[in-house]
C-alpha cells in the first residue's frame, strides 16, 4: 500500500500579472518532489522562474494564471455560452509547461437539492446563487503542437459545480488511470479583506 500526499500553495494577483506556486509531492510520508517558482506575464510572454528543484528560468507562450481562467468561465456562462478554450499556466508537474484547455458548460441551474450531503454545510447567500455545471479538460503541449485536439485524451479533466462569485463544489479530478471526488463537508469564511 502506498500512500501518497500532494500539497499546494498558490498565490496570484488580481491583475492577472504573476503568479507563485510551490508544491510538495510526499509517499509514505517522505517528501519525494517539491515544486517553488514564481511566474510574470508581461507582453503576451509568459517568464517562469523556478527556485525548487533548481534554479531555472523558462520562456512560454502567452497563458492565464488559473483565477484569470475561472473569471473567464464565469463571464463566458453569463452570457449564456457554453464553451471556453484557453492556455493556463498553474505550475503544475515540473512547473515548466502551460495546458491548453477546454472548458464545457452546462445549463444555469440554482439550488442544492441534488446534493444532500452538502444541504446545511452551504450558507443561505451562496446556496441561493445560480450555479453551472463545468467541465474542463487540460491537454499537455507537444513538440508537434497541442495534443488537445482530434482523439486524442485529455491528461487530466475536472468537473464541478460553479457560482457565479467563483465559488465551487462538488469536484471530481478524473486522471484516466484513477479519479478523485470531493465533497464539501465544512466552510469556514477567512478573516480579513
Amino acid at each position: 500500500e502506498v500512500l501518497s500526499d500532494q500539497q499546494t500553495t498558490t498565490y496570484e494577483a488580481a491583475d492577472g500579472s504573476s503568479f507563485d506556486f510551490a508544491t510538495k509531492v510526499f509517499t509514505n510520508r517522505q517528501l519525494d518532489r517539491q515544486t517553488v517558482g514564481s511566474a510574470e506575464l508581461a507582453d503576451e510572454e509568459l517568464t517562469v522562474r523556478l527556485r525548487k528543484p533548481e534554479s531555472e528560468e523558462v520562456e512560454l507562450a502567452s497563458a492565464v494564471f488559473p483565477n484569470q481562467h475561472l473569471a473567464s468561465i464565469i463571464q463566458a456562462a453569463r452570457k449564456g455560452e457554453t464553451f471556453v478554450r484557453a492556455q493556463v499556466f498553474d505550475g503544475a508537474d515540473n512547473g515548466t509547461e502551460t495546458f491548453f484547455t477546454q472548458t464545457v458548460i452546462g445549463r444555469p441551474r440554482t439550488g442544492i437539492a441534488d446534493d444532500a450531503a452538502e444541504t446545511g454545510v452551504l450558507p443561505a447567500t451562496i446556496a441561493s446563487q445560480k450555479w453551472w455545471p463545468v467541465s474542463v479538460s487540460y491537454f499537455k503541449e507537444t513538440t508537434s503542437g497541442r495534443e488537445g485536439g482530434g482523439e486524442n485524451e485529455p491528461f487530466y479533466s475536472v468537473s464541478f459545480k460553479l457560482y457565479e462569485n467563483g465559488f465551487s463544489r462538488d469536484l471530481r479530478m478524473d486522471y484516466t488511470d484513477f479519479a478523485l471526488k470531493a465533497t464539501l463537508t465544512e466552510l469556514k469564511a477567512a478573516d480579513g479583506p
